[in-house]
């Protein structure tokens, strides 16, 4: 009697294995392979399958095994086009993966400037913690950027995450200072240097600004030959984007 209840007891088993086994293949394939086939694009970077699979409006917040979403997986790789075509066409930003991982931590850790910066431009949650208890900002300080610490700092996020622009204004004899204005957009290096329009004269290597919040200034030489006309070129970066230049020191002398 024993032997009949435990024969039936592990038919039961058996069956509702099966059923399950089913039901996992039934899910597996509901988010299935037509979906998932957006990961393989993304990892081989083929940019009009990318734009087929975007037309035919599939999920673009389903989660692999791990947790990753698409977005996941072209930040990690880098890809600002692709990231910028996921969010257009509706990919979360915030979405943790099972390690705690937003987009936004992944690209900060990774040192992936512009896909942060395009990320923090467009909303993504700053304060977002992975399992090791670490944000974004943890992790743009570990990697010592000072272009996204002051993204993820700034009040002024709308003119942050304008393009670079700058300025030369004025060259100040008295003070031996050439000045400019930032006018939009974040400037981490802003270097000087003078080349003389006619030969005779050495050329003054780079100088490195001193930088106020909208505005910077260069010390020059006192020595600067009133007789020749230096040619001021300037160049600024932020680490993704570079604006260089030109302009004759006559144009600009007070």
């Amino acid at each position: 009697m024993n032997f009949l209840k435990n024969f039936a007891l592990i038919g039961s088993i058996l069956l509702f294995s099966a059923c399950s086994n089913s039901m996992d293949k039934i899910s597996i394939n509901s988010s299935s392979e037509e979906e998932l086939l957006i990961y393989d694009l993304i990892r081989e970077n083929k940019i009009s399958g990318i734009d087929k699979f975007l037309a035919d409006n599939k999920n673009l917040n389903i989660k692999d095994k791990y947790g990753y979403t698409p977005l996941h997986i072209a930040v990690r790789l880098n890809q600002l086009t692709t990231v910028e075509k996921l969010y257009k066409s509706g990919a979360t930003l915030n979405s943790s993966d099972v390690y705690g991982d937003t987009p936004l931590i992944d690209s900060v850790r990774n040192d992936s400037k512009a896909v942060s910066r395009f990320l923090i431009c467009n909303g993504a949650k700053k304060d977002i913690k992975d399992r090791f208890g670490k944000t974004a900002l943890d992790y743009a300080l570990k990697n010592r950027d000072l272009y996204t610490l002051s993204l993820l700092n700034t009040e002024k996020i709308e003119q942050m995450c304008k393009p670079l622009e700058i300025t030369i204004e004025t060259y100040n004899k008295s003070e031996n200072k050439i000045c400019g204005k930032i006018v939009s957009g974040f400037a981490s290096d802003i270097e000087l240097t003078l080349s003389p329009e006619n030969g005779n004269t050495s050329s003054i290597s780079p100088i490195k600004a001193t930088l106020e919040e909208n505005s910077y200034c260069v010390d020059v030489d006192n020595n600067i030959e009133e007789s020749a006309n230096f040619l001021t070129t300037v160049e600024a970066t932020n680490g993704i984007d570079t604006v260089v230049l030109t302009k004759l020191l006559s144009e600009i002398r007070d």
